[in-house]
C-alpha cells in the first residue's frame, strides 16, 4: 500500500493540535488571559503564513499586488478560543484581483481541518474607499487591520487614497459618514468597544 505524500500543509493539523494542547495546558496552570490570547494569536498567525505561503509556492506566483491582512479582533491580536480568523485580502487593483481569486479559493479549504473558523473578504484599494464613504464600521475595522503577509506595499497605499488618516486615525470620508449619521456610528463604536474589552 503506498504511503500518503507528506506535504508542508498535511502536517499543519497535528501541529495546530499541539499547539493548541500547550497553550491550554498553560492557561490551566495559570498563564495570564492576555498571554494566551497572544499565544492563540501567534498560533493563527504561522498557520495563515504557512498556508498561503505553501499555495504561492505550489502556484509560482509571487503575491505582487495583494495584501493579507487581519482585522477586528484578531487584528488587535486579540484572538479568542474559537473565534473567527477575520481576514482581508487588499487588492492593488482589479487586474491583481482576477489573477488571485483562484488562490483565495485554495487558501480557505484546509482550514476547517486544521481546526480555524476563517471569515474573509477580497477588496481592491478602490472598493474599500467607496465602501468606506458609506460605511463606517467598515472604517473601523481597518483601523484594527495588521499586515500578515503579501505585498507590504499594497498596504502602505491605503493612506495615500485617504482611506485613513494621519497616524490611523479616521480619513475624512469616515468623519463625514459619522456627522451625517451619528446613530449608525455610535452603534459602530459600540460593536468595536465591546469587543475591544474582554470581559
Amino acid at each position: 500500500m503506498e504511503e500518503p505524500q507528506v506535504t508542508p500543509l498535511s502536517e499543519l493539523g497535528p501541529q495546530c493540535e499541539a499547539q493548541r494542547e500547550r497553550i491550554r495546558k498553560l492557561f490551566e496552570s495559570g498563564a495570564g488571559a492576555r498571554e494566551t490570547l497572544r499565544q492563540l494569536c501567534e498560533l493563527a498567525d504561522g498557520t495563515i503564513k504557512k498556508v498561503f505561503g505553501e499555495l504561492l509556492r505550489v502556484r509560482s506566483a509571487p503575491a505582487q499586488g495583494m495584501a493579507l491582512l487581519a482585522l477586528g479582533g484578531y487584528g488587535r491580536e486579540m484572538l479568542f478560543p474559537y473565534s473567527d480568523l477575520d481576514l482581508l485580502f487588499l487588492f492593488g487593483n482589479e487586474k491583481a484581483e482576477d489573477e488571485f481569486r483562484p488562490l483565495i479559493s485554495e487558501f480557505h479549504a484546509p482550514f476547517g481541518d486544521l481546526g480555524f473558523r476563517v471569515s474573509s473578504a477580497g477588496r481592491t484599494l478602490d472598493e474599500c474607499r467607496h465602501i468606506q464613504e458609506s460605511n463606517s464600521e467598515f472604517h473601523l475595522a481597518m483601523l484594527d487591520r495588521r499586515f500578515l503577509d503579501g505585498d507590504a506595499q499594497t498596504l502602505r497605499k491605503i493612506g495615500h487614497q485617504g482611506l485613513l488618516g494621519p497616524k490611523n486615525r479616521p480619513g475624512r470620508c469616515c468623519i463625514r459618514n459619522c456627522s451625517a449619521s451619528p446613530a449608525n456610528a455610535w452603534r459602530a463604536m459600540a460593536t468595536r468597544s465591546s469587543i475591544s474589552s474582554p470581559t
